[in-house]
């Protein structure tokens, strides 16, 4: 009888390590992902009711965002003037 409650005890035992393992895992993955930088892109309508959109991006994180790359599909164009690209600069 003694061997069941040894048993139990063995299984309840490396069943409480597996869970506490578990949550330290996803401890560590929190604090990780709390220290990113996070880059959020948005459009919206420009301030004064023109009725243009404007593209923006916001870092939200606690840390600065570096070597950011953007690829837009398709393209965005500007839309009363042909030559838009040209005169941001865009290739």
């Amino acid at each position: 009888m003694s061997n069941v409650f040894a048993g139990a005890a063995v299984l309840v035992s490396l069943m409480a390590l597996y869970f506490s393992h578990a949550q330290f895992r996803l401890n560590n993955r929190i604090r990780r992902e709390s220290t990113q930088p996070y880059v959020v892109p948005d459009i919206q309508p420009r301030a004064g009711g023109s009725g243009l959109l404007v593209f923006t991006l916001e870092n939200i994180g606690p840390t600065v965002a570096r070597d950011v790359e953007i690829s837009v599909a398709p393209p965005l164009k500007g839309g009363e003037r042909d030559n838009w690209d040209e005169r941001i600069g865009l290739p």
